[in-house]
């Protein structure tokens, strides 16, 4: 059974919406490599407490650049 603290608040065309109160808040996140190539284009998230966060996607699509660039390795 779901209570309503465990239900998304709002939903938008298959999105959540941006919560600026979330503890975890990214937004614009952008990395190109020379000027042809975007690894990470705009990424905007927000991750709420006790959340948790997978990030899926084909090879190449900028997961490791994300991550690497939110802890600071890049």
């Amino acid at each position: 059974m779901i209570n309503d603290s465990q239900k998304e608040v709002t939903v938008n065309d298959g999105e959540k919406d941006f919560d600026p109160n979330d503890p975890i808040r990214i937004s614009g996140l952008t990395k190109k490599f020379g000027n042809n190539f975007t690894a990470v284009d705009n990424l905007t998230l927000s991750i709420k407490s006790n959340e948790v966060l997978s990030i899926l996607g084909h090879n190449g699509a900028g997961k490791t650049t994300a991550i690497y660039m939110l802890t600071g390795m890049l």
